[in-house]
């Protein structure tokens, strides 16, 4: 599920920001792939977090969630 959200996003992400917003290629291009850039800095310290509290599947569950809710908010941004 989480692959295919992301990948979803990478295809049609910056052409939806193309036409919806007038950003050129190169800016739908950057703020498409500004979470892939923010989740590879982040993720030593939240698996570092994680491992020294537990719960893997809660965390996964929750990383889920949010990647799930960043994408429905994504899609429903109002085109004004």
């Amino acid at each position: 599920m989480a692959y295919g959200l992301g990948f979803a996003a990478i295809v049609i992400g910056s052409d939806i920001l193309k036409t919806r917003f007038s950003f050129s290629d190169r800016d739908a291009g950057s703020y498409i792939t500004l979470p892939y850039i923010m989740t590879a800095t982040m993720m030593p310290f939240i698996g570092k977090v994680v491992d020294t509290v537990g719960n893997r599947m809660s965390a996964i569950f929750l990383m889920n969630a949010c990647q799930l809710t960043g994408h429905l908010i994504y899609l429903f941004l109002s085109e004004e």
